[in-house]
């Protein structure tokens, strides 16, 4: 036995009592720990993501870039699709503004 140990002099419960706010003391660090590690790994996985759509999206970019350049998009029939799609496009914002007025 140590010298300077207050085990000797405490009763049993008092070193129940201790032991047990070290444990929740212990649980807690250990619990902050995995939330920050999950959180680390959760920024990491949102960049990655951030990553595979920016250069998904440039891509995209790039052929349509490459489509207008030849010529592409100045067929009639591409045109009419495209002005319908503008259409649809405006009505549905519209629709959007007038249900939300609708509702308030």
């Amino acid at each position: 036995m140590a010298i300077n140990s207050l085990d000797s002099v405490r009763r049993p419960s008092q070193n129940f009592q201790i032991e047990q706010i070290q444990q929740k003391k212990s649980d807690l660090e250990q619990t902050e720990t995995e939330h920050l590690q999950r959180r680390e790994d959760t920024l990491e996985l949102s960049t990655t993501s951030r990553t595979i759509v920016g250069s998904q999206l440039t891509e995209r970019l790039q052929q349509v870039q490459l489509q207008a350049n030849a010529g592409f998009y100045n067929n009639p029939e591409v045109l009419r699709q495209t002005a319908v799609r503008i259409a649809q496009t405006f009505k549905n914002s519209n629709d959007e503004q007038v249900e939300s007025t609708s509702a308030s």
